[in-house]
């Protein structure tokens, strides 16, 4: 935090230099790292100020490149104090695998919950655990907070791999790559004040086959929001709880009645509700 503060005392003491040579460019360039000095030290109000001035000299000096790199500055100020955080990965005594993931989830965290599941998963033949539930809390954040197998799907693929039916449960904000996560589960459970943000920015191949070719364009082309009640009258999701709590215990329970059936037949079973 020390280093933070000296750097942004010396940002700000560089502003003030080129401000009286009236060396325009380099004095927006110091309002920058000044800006991004700020928000490490959790001050957005400052950070999003300074941003601000910078853009407003960049677009009077026409630098588009330094416009631009301001623009993200200022769009990055609210969640600059943001840090990825871990996935948990947790086995209850129903043999039911629970993945507790957002969208900052590590790359270390993902990699290690889909080796864990695969050693588990004994040849194949699933005798750890029957189900996987994965509870997505909706937080959006910036694309630098998107760990590589997050960003690109990897994840999905380990986890779809095994075989295993995957019910989804979610709440908070949906948007990017928590699309993905939602949609990954074959029996999906929604909360009632879930906000889900349109477009799907680099959709599944396989979201027409999902959710319809109607539904696929209004997910990948329209500019807005969608409400949980109207997901449910689409038929993309499954269920609407009224909070969080409530939804996730009823994927818990609903992973628990598929677990009853034998491994082999759950696919035609989850085939058959959806």
């Amino acid at each position: 935090e020390r280093q933070y503060e000296d750097g942004a005392k010396a940002a700000l003491a560089a502003v003030d230099i080129y401000r009286e040579r009236g060396e325009h460019v380099a004095e927006a360039l110091a309002l920058s790292t000044a800006s991004r000095a700020s928000a490490l030290q959790e001050d957005m109000q400052k950070a999003a100020s300074l941003a601000k001035e910078a853009l407003q000299i960049f677009r009077d000096q026409g630098m588009e490149a330094g416009a631009a790199y301001a623009n993200d500055l200022l769009s990055d100020a609210p969640y600059a104090s943001m840090q990825q955080t871990g996935a948990r990965l947790l086995i209850d005594e129903d043999m039911l695998a629970h993945i507790e993931i957002s969208e900052m989830a590590t790359q270390e965290s993902l990699e290690s919950i889909v080796a864990t599941l695969h050693s588990f998963n004994s040849r194949g033949k699933c005798e750890h655990f029957k189900s996987i539930v994965i509870h997505v809390e909706g937080t959006p954040v910036p694309a630098r907070l998107h760990s590589y197998a997050m960003a690109t799907g990897t994840f999905l693929v380990g986890i779809r791999s095994l075989g295993l039916p995957i019910v989804s449960c979610c709440w908070g904000t949906i948007s990017g790559p928590s699309w993905g996560l939602l949609l990954s589960g074959d029996y999906r459970v929604v909360a009632q004040d879930t906000l889900l943000v349109t477009p799907i920015l680099r959709p599944l191949e396989c979201l027409a086959d999902l959710v319809g070719l109607h539904n696929y364009t209004q997910l990948t082309m329209e500019h807005g929001s969608i409400s949980a009640p109207s997901l449910l009258e689409m038929g993309i999701c499954h269920q609407v709880q009224k909070d969080a709590d409530h939804v996730q215990k009823s994927a818990t329970a609903q992973a628990k009645r598929i677990s009853d059936f034998p491994v082999s037949s759950s696919r035609q079973t989850l085939t058959l509700m959806c």
